[in-house]
């Protein structure tokens, strides 16, 4: 997932005493023309024992030996979830002492465990957990490393990194990562975390070399992930030769045993993390499937009210159309009456005729007016309506239970390893 390969080399060389030595460097590839343009450049230092840092979201484990994969991962919590992040140690001349791991600027409701690497390691795992009512929000989360070196504290800030893009396989691609001085770190809110494992002790559990180690696990399930899983121990090489522990179905709590005597703990303080595959349906984003199922009926709604406004204001426009022939048909009478006489009588209904007339068009236009916009909202409302009835329909489907596998994490537990007691002489 970090690959550091380099050809550049490096190594130690002590004079075996006072005097003058030659370096000779040349090309073992020697797959390129000699030019002054192309140069090799060597540092010769004295020895500065120091060390950097850089760190990534840890993807999934591999599926089998044959998985060669390289996710593209991020940091993002559920309620209740824990995550880990990869932090790899470059030690530099020699520098083989312990490192401190510090997270600073976590968003609220996250909490990062103890995590240090260990003397001679190159690489550990910081854990991030939420609380169970942890809010929605992200935070620019820096990371960084504390040793002593000689008589000096050394801090040092951690490098984030992910990739680019997946790789399917990483022999036939190597990964490219981009860098970044800090790590995003988000919290989801909608969603807890599908199983939560919290260790029942919370101080250190002591236990003697190579006895057998037992670690208590409290088992939190959510929604139907109610199914039997297998618990894995790791967090130091030596966890790579313990067994597997089972939990039951339904389970809400089990024991995790190693024996030290297979995995050959070494005597110290360790910090042990606890992983587990477990399966269940999985709904993706059910509120989104509720909240479109709303605008659906919404629109539909709305579509119905504007499609009967459209057919008041069609009916109401024949209406004022039937009474508008009406009025010009009493106006032409009108004017035939006048145009046979002169009585005053005549003229006046002529008069009335022409202003009933006018003002009935007036209104008929208006009412044509409101018909032509009543009928572009009742058509934008069922074009509405269509598209929100297609949106709950997808969200509907996708937010249907499908049975998934998450990796889920325990909290670290602290483990004190110490020698076995001097038998009596």
């Amino acid at each position: 997932e970090f690959d550091t390969a380099s050809r550049d080399g490096i190594g130690r060389f002590v004079a075996p005493e006072d005097g003058t030595y030659r370096l000779l460097v040349r090309d073992l590839y020697r797959g390129g023309a000699s030019s002054p343009r192309l140069p090799y450049r060597i540092q010769i230092r004295p020895e500065t024992p120091d060390f950097r840092l850089a760190l990534f979201p840890q993807p999934p484990p591999r599926r089998d030996d044959t998985d060669r994969q390289i996710h593209l991962w991020t940091p993002v919590l559920r309620r209740g979830s824990t995550i880990p992040v990869r932090v790899i140690a470059f030690r530099r001349d020699g520098f083989d002492g312990v490192i401190e791991i510090i997270a600073k600027g976590l968003p609220p409701g996250v909490t990062a465990s103890p995590a240090r690497v260990a003397q001679g390691q190159a690489a550990t795992t910081l854990m991030l957990t939420a609380a169970d009512d942890a809010p929605a929000g992200r935070s620019v989360v820096q990371v960084t490393g504390r040793s002593r070196i000689g008589d000096r504290d050394i801090d040092r800030t951690a490098i984030a990194s992910s990739g680019r893009w997946h790789v399917p396989d990483w022999d036939q691609e190597r990964g490219n990562p981009r860098f970044s001085e800090s790590l995003q770190v988000a919290v989801v809110a909608a969603e807890s975390a599908p199983v939560t494992l919290t260790p029942s002790e919370t101080k250190p559990i002591e236990v003697a070399l190579k006895a057998k180690l037992r670690i208590p696990i409290g088992i939190l399930r959510q929604g139907e992930f109610t199914g039997a899983f297998k618990l894995n121990p790791f967090g130091h090489p030596a966890l790579d030769k313990a067994r597997e522990s089972d939990v039951p179905e339904k389970a809400t709590n089990a024991v995790v045993e190693i024996d030290l005597g297979e995995a050959q703990l070494p005597v110290g303080e360790h910090l042990i993390h606890l992983e587990a595959t477990v399966a269940g349906p999985y709904r993706n984003n059910p509120e989104a499937a509720q909240a479109a199922e709303v605008a659906a009926k919404v629109a539909e709604t709305e579509a119905a009210q504007l499609a009967a406004l459209s057919k008041q204001a069609e009916e109401r426009l024949a209406a004022l159309s039937k009474s508008e022939n009406e009025a010009t048909e009493s106006l032409i009478a009108a004017q035939a009456r006048t145009a046979v006489g002169t009585e005053r009588a005549a003229t006046e209904a002529r008069l009335s005729a022409v202003k009933k007339l006018d003002e009935v068009k007036t209104t008929r236009m208006a009412a044509e007016r409101e018909f032509t916009q009543s009928q572009a909202s009742a058509k934008e409302a069922d074009d509405r309506k269509t598209s929100t009835a297609a949106l709950a329909k997808a969200a509907t489907e996708k937010a249907k239970p499908r049975d998934v596998s998450v990796r889920v994490y325990s909290v670290p537990v602290w483990v004190r390893v110490t020698s076995p007691p001097t038998p009596a002489p």
